[in-house]
């Protein structure tokens, strides 16, 4: 269930990142909550995952391709000129993520998570 929860979880961040940086103004002062995002997705990933530990690695993998596609969908529907690609998009545009990722890796690192999850939960 909890793995179940956790693609809810990274999709509704991703929606809810999209809305927010659309209605961002850009000034200079700016602050980057980059860092607030990570600190709650760690909390958010320990509180689900405390009694499977391993399962962190899962979470980790198969993060960036729920979140950074639905991010990149919202942010295409509340602007039709940016993001083309939709939830595929290949690269992002001037973000200032600590990561950021293509589509190419977001598929292998889901291919990874969802493979390790598998093989995990099968030898139990």
């Amino acid at each position: 269930m909890a793995l179940v929860l956790w693609v809810v979880y990274s999709c509704i961040c991703g929606v809810v990142e999209g809305i927010l940086y659309h209605s961002h103004t850009r000034t200079d002062k700016r602050v980057d909550e980059h860092g607030y995002y990570t600190i709650q997705r760690v909390i958010v990933g320990l509180g689900m995952f405390w009694h499977e530990p391993a399962l962190l690695i899962y979470a980790g993998f198969v993060f960036p391709f729920f979140h950074d596609g639905m991010y990149y969908e919202t942010r295409r529907y509340l602007n039709s000129s940016i993001y083309r690609g939709g939830f595929f998009t290949d690269l992002p545009m001037g973000s200032s993520a600590i990561f950021s990722f293509g589509i190419i890796t977001r598929v292998m690192f889901f291919v990874v998570g969802c493979s390790w999850a598998m093989i995990y939960v099968f030898s139990k």
